[in-house]
C-alpha cells in the first residue's frame, strides 16, 4: 500500500488495483520531491551563472577596446626599449668588466 492516505478516502471500495493504477497516474503527471528539488537547484545554479556572465558581459561592454589596444601597444614599445637598454647595459659591464691586454716583452 503505497498510497495509505487513498485508503481513507474510498474507505470500503480501496483495492490494491486502485492503488497501483493511481500510483502509475500520478507518476505520470508528477515528480517526486527529491526529482524537483534536485531540478530547481540546477535551474537556480544556471540562473546565478547567467547573471555571472551577463555582469561580465556587460563589463567588457563599457571597456574602450581601442584604448586598451592602444595601451598595450605602449607597453609593447616599452618593453621592447627596455629590453635594448638592458642589452646594452651588459654589453658595456661586460666590455669594462674585461682585464687589460696584456703584453709580451
Amino acid at each position: 500500500m503505497a498510497l495509505e492516505w487513498l485508503k481513507g478516502i474510498l474507505g470500503d471500495k480501496y483495492t490494491e488495483d486502485i492503488d497501483k493504477q493511481v500510483s502509475a497516474e500520478i507518476g505520470k503527471a508528477f515528480v517526486s520531491k527529491a526529482d524537483f528539488n534536485t531540478k530547481n537547484t540546477e535551474l537556480k545554479n544556471a540562473k546565478d551563472a547567467l547573471s555571472d556572465a551577463n555582469k561580465t558581459i556587460e563589463g567588457f561592454k563599457s571597456m574602450d577596446v581601442d584604448a586598451i589596444k592602444k595601451s598595450a601597444d605602449e607597453w609593447k614599445q616599452k618593453a621592447e626599449k627596455a629590453e635594448k637598454e638592458a642589452a646594452e647595459q651588459i654589453a658595456q659591464l661586460r666590455f669594462d668588466a674585461r682585464p687589460p691586454p696584456t703584453t709580451c716583452s
